[in-house]
């Protein structure tokens, strides 16, 4: 009998709530690797107010946002509780979520205290490009168990 499970995860989106519900009180062992780069952007041009050496306060427009991202990586967890085995192998990209942006910036520097402020007027996010996958394998730890148990009592047979 075959105990393997591969399930897409855009296919289980609804019931993650229900399963996360259930799963608070379980004794779990959970291990995630995983590697990430990414790339920012950050382009502002306005009006200077005041520029002293203690305060400064101006009114900014621009560009900020995320030009890629890329993530990939490996989750293991192991639930006691319900006797099963979850390995996710997953990658994760992400391309040029930017946004637009009408600021007030406030800083207040004293030998004392350092202060930052921002006032966004708005911030209207324009676009991006998503693309993630996850490979969930499933085992049941009692049927794998078993199974272990049954392959090697058969090798040691003569």
């Amino acid at each position: 009998m075959n105990t393997e499970y591969i399930i897409n995860k855009s296919e289980i989106k609804g019931n993650e709530e229900e399963e996360d519900e259930d799963d608070d009180d379980d004794t779990k062992l959970e291990l995630k690797v995983w590697g990430k780069a990414e790339e920012s952007l950050s382009v502002s041009a306005g009006f200077v107010f005041f520029n002293t050496e203690i305060f400064y306060m101006a009114f900014l427009a621009g560009i900020k946002g995320l030009l890629g991202s890329g993530e990939i990586g490996f989750a293991l967890t192991i639930n006691f509780n319900k006797g099963d085995i979850i390995v996710d192998k997953f990658y994760i990209y992400k391309s040029f979520y930017i946004s637009l942006f009408l600021k007030i910036e406030i800083k207040i520097e004293t030998p004392f205290i350092n202060f930052n402020f921002e006032i966004y007027i708005f911030n209207v996010p324009l676009f991006g490009i998503k693309n993630e996958h996850h490979d969930i394998i499933k085992k049941i730890l009692g049927k794998m168990i078993y199974e272990e148990f049954i392959s090697n009592n058969k090798a040691q047979l003569p």
